[in-house]
């Protein structure tokens, strides 16, 4: 999925605002502005959604963000709502013995390749790997 960067300032969503503040962020991954099937045209039904460098994603609304990671049931039903098809966002967890776990399947961080990373693993996560591999055995 290709993507584009926006200033923080641009974005119209306090919430969202406040905790790239928070995170000491000044841009965002801007992943789309999408408008509602039942009501296109209405700026009260249009959402736009971001990715932060972390990879948490969050839809600005008419009303307060909806926040993938703190309700991904919620992100989910909108994303379908809306008939919305990016990525999920796959959970990744590190090993310091150079594992990777990426939505639950166990793969070699020194195996990590571009050829076999699932879609939807988030950026930080492809970064920790190149950089293990780097530091202890070679860049993928």
């Amino acid at each position: 999925m290709k993507t584009e960067t926006c200033k923080i300032e641009d974005i119209n969503s306090q919430g969202i605002e406040i905790e790239a503040t928070r995170q000491g962020v000044s841009e965002l991954d801007f992943l789309g502005k999408y408008q509602h099937p039942e009501h296109p045209g209405s700026n009260d039904w249009t959402i736009s959604i971001y990715r932060f460098p972390n990879g948490t994603r969050a839809a600005s609304t008419n009303g307060d963000p909806i926040w993938e990671e703190s309700d991904p049931q919620a992100f989910a039903e909108m994303l379908e709502e809306y008939k919305i098809n990016i990525p999920a966002r796959l959970n990744v967890k590190i090993t310091r013995a150079g594992y990777v776990y990426i939505g639950g399947k166990k793969i070699s961080a020194q195996k990590l390749t571009p050829i076999n990373i699932p879609v939807g693993t988030p950026d930080w996560a492809l970064d920790a790997c190149q950089a293990w591999n780097k530091k202890n055995w070679k860049m993928v």
